[in-house]
């Protein structure tokens, strides 16, 4: 899957970027201008701005309309992926379907937002394994099974 952008809540105005490689959130953006922005401006490996074949890459569109799509659809759905892969990160994911965090537990997807409060906050000291005690505290981690 690599990444995608995923809307923390639909009344929640935070997003991620979460990664399947490190299996938990690359980017905190407080609404979706940071996240314009970080795709528009600050994502360089896309460096899509500069693209000069943009408008063929996107089927016509201009960059800043695939990236407005994008985040509609981001909004719409919860993710900005279009593939079951990511599905686990859809508002309406369904309740066995689940996201790794970090190989620590497993967490759903209607619990993220306080995932994101617990973990991602300012004052973080970065011990996830404290984190996750914590999210065990809370009752929203899941353990992995043992078969």
């Amino acid at each position: 899957m690599g990444a995608v952008i995923v809307k923390v809540a639909p009344d929640d105005p935070r997003y991620v970027r979460w990664s399947s490689i490190v299996d938990a959130a690359t980017h905190v953006f407080e609404d979706r201008d940071d996240v314009r922005s970080y795709l528009m401006d600050d994502y360089s490996p896309n460096d899509i701005r500069d693209r000069q074949d943009a408008a063929a890459h996107f089927g016509g569109k201009s960059v800043e309309q695939e990236v407005e799509e994008r985040l509609d659809w981001t909004d719409e759905t919860g993710t900005s992926g279009r593939r079951l892969a990511s599905s686990q990160f859809r508002f309406d994911a369904a309740p066995d379907d689940l996201i790794n965090f970090m190989g620590l537990c497993l967490i759903h997807r209607s619990n993220l937002s306080k995932v994101m409060d617990l973990v991602y906050a300012e004052d973080n000291d970065g011990d996830f394994k404290a984190h996750h005690k914590a999210l065990n505290a809370a009752g929203i981690a899941i353990p992995f099974d043992d078969d």
